[in-house]
C-alpha cells in the first residue's frame, strides 16, 4: 500500500541543528514534548527518504520501521540508564532473560512502560500504545486487538527460528523483520534521536510521533487499527534485542 511522500518544500527546510536547539529550549517550559517532536519531524523525514521509490513510500513498511526504531530505543534507555548507575539491575523493572542459545532477552517493566502501560513525562502518562493508539481512535478506527496477546506471543516464541515474522496478510506483509530492520538502521537512528538533546529515557516519544505522523499520512491506504498493530508487533519483538549486541555489530 503506497502513498506519496510530500515534496520539499511541503515538508519545510529543516534548520541548523545548533539553531534548532536554541529555538527547543524556548518552548520547553510550555511544552514539555517540544524536544520529541522536533525530534519526530527529522525521523519521520528520514525514515521517508530512505523507502521511498517511484510509487511513493509503503506504509506498511514506514510503520514497521517507526515501530521496530521505538521497541530498540526503550531497551536501549534501559541499558544506557543501567550502564550509568540511574537504575538497578532488579526484577520487576530489569529483567534480562537468557535463551538456550545464550543469546539475551530484554525484558521488564522499565520497558513496558514505554510502550505499552506508560511512562511519566512531563507531568503525563504515555506510552508507544497509548500515542499510535490513542491517534487511531482519532482518525476513527480504534484498535481491535489485545496489545497483551502482542505481548504475550513475542516472549512465547523469543529465539524460535521464525521469531520477528509478522502474521500478516499478504498484500500487509513487511519488506523486512523488526529484527533485520533494527540491526540495520537502529544505530544511526539513536543517533539521530539523539540530534537535539532529547533524554535517553524519552526516545521511544520520537519514534512514537513519527508513528503518528506516519499513520495520519497514510489512513486513507491502511486502516488505523491495523497500522497500530503493525507499530507493536514490531516495536514489542524488537524491544527483545540486546541494544550491546546491535550497537557493537554497527560499529564493527
Amino acid at each position: 500500500m503506497f502513498w506519496k511522500k510530500k515534496t520539499k518544500s511541503e515538508q519545510g527546510e529543516r534548520p541548523e541543528i545548533a539553531g534548532m536547539r536554541n529555538a527547543i529550549e524556548k518552548l520547553e517550559d510550555t511544552d514539555p514534548f517540544a524536544r520529541a517532536k522536533a525530534t519526530s519531524a527529522d525521523i519521520t523525514a528520514n525514515i521517508m527518504e530512505m523507502l521511498k521509490d517511484d510509487r511513493g513510500v509503503r506504509i506498511e513498511d514506514a510503520l514497521a520501521v517507526a515501530g521496530s526504531l521505538a521497541g530498540f530505543s526503550a531497551s536501549f534507555a534501559m541499558m544506557d540508564d543501567l550502564a550509568n548507575n540511574r537504575i538497578k539491575a532488579a526484577i520487576p523493572d530489569v529483567a534480562i532473560l537468557t535463551l538456550k542459545s545464550g543469546e539475551l532477552v530484554m525484558a521488564g517493566d522499565y520497558i513496558n512502560r514505554r510502550l505499552i502501560s506508560g511512562e511519566n513525562v512531563g507531568g503525563q502518562k504515555v506510552s508507544l500504545y497509548s500515542m499510535v493508539g490513542g491517534m487511531a481512535e482519532q482518525l476513527g478506527n480504534a484498535p481491535d486487538f489485545d496489545v497483551m496477546e502482542i505481548v504475550k506471543r513475542t516472549i512465547a516464541t523469543a529465539g524460535d527460528e521464525n521469531f520477528g515474522e509478522l502474521d500478516l496478510p499478504a498484500e500487509h506483509r513487511l519488506l523486512h523483520t523488526p529484527l533485520k530492520i533494527v540491526r540495520s538502521i537502529g544505530p544511526s537512528y539513536i543517533g539521530l534521536a539523539r540530534r537535539y538533546g532529547l533524554p535517553t529515557p524519552e526516545l521511544f516519544l520520537s519514534f512514537a510521533l513519527s508513528a503518528q505522523e506516519l499513520m495520519t499520512q497514510g489512513k486513507d491506504v491502511l486502516s488505523p487499527s491495523l497500522a497500530t498493530e503493525i507499530v507493536m508487533n514490531c516495536a514489542y519483538i524488537a524491544s527483545k534485542l540486546n541494544p550491546i549486541d546491535v550497537m557493537k555489530a554497527k560499529a564493527a
